[in-house]
């Protein structure tokens, strides 16, 4: 039933651009491609969801994404949740897990001393932002990487360089921490006046 539900969201998302260019009768200046508009409304969507967590959690969600698929990629008990869970595929599984995990590390996270220390409130709109896409992307290779090889087939080819293969993973995993670097205000001294 999920499998089918999945199936249909993605047969959809792929053959929205179609939908688009269907209902507008190719209004748009030549150039314009509709796939552009299919991720600039999926981007849209996930800057809402990932600033409506707010400045102080942004980084808290971060952190837990790193701690979801690492304790995930290293579970010890999958072939005893496999048995108890005889009729779901492996990469349902895997993904549940991850989630599971993720709401559990974020939770206890958003509870500790660590909500006061680990905040953006120092960073510009701008860093924030960039962080929420990257959050967004990483978080996008991560689901992604555990979907069977014949569901990439249904993702449009122009996505599958940027978030499903390895030197994609590697990179949005390691582009989060690069950008944290960059994204501390300088703090100035205060003046003695």
């Amino acid at each position: 039933m999920a499998n089918q539900i999945f199936s249909q969201i993605l047969i959809y998302l792929t053959d929205f651009s179609g939908f688009i260019k269907k209902f507008t009768g190719d209004v748009g200046a030549s150039g314009v491609h509709y796939d552009w508009l299919v991720i600039f409304f999926f981007v849209f969507v996930v800057l809402i969801v990932a600033l409506s967590l707010g400045r102080s959690r942004m980084l808290l969600a971060l952190l837990s994404i790193y701690a979801a698929y690492f304790i995930e990629s290293r579970f010890l008990y999958f072939d005893k949740l496999r048995e108890l869970f005889k009729n779901l595929p492996d990469y349902w599984l895997h993904i549940s897990l991850f989630l599971l995990i993720y709401i559990i590390v974020f939770v206890i996270l958003n509870r500790s001393s660590l909500k006061h220390r680990l905040t953006l409130a120092e960073s510009s709109i701008f860093a924030v932002v960039l962080i929420a896409i990257i959050e967004m992307g990483f978080l996008a290779t991560i689901l992604i990487s555990y979907f069977p090889a014949e569901w990439l087939n249904k993702i449009p080819p122009k996505l599958i360089p940027y978030f499903a293969t390895e030197k994609a993973h590697f990179w949005w995993a390691a582009v989060p921490v690069l950008a944290l670097i960059f994204s501390k205000r300088k703090k100035t001294p205060p003046s003695i006046a």
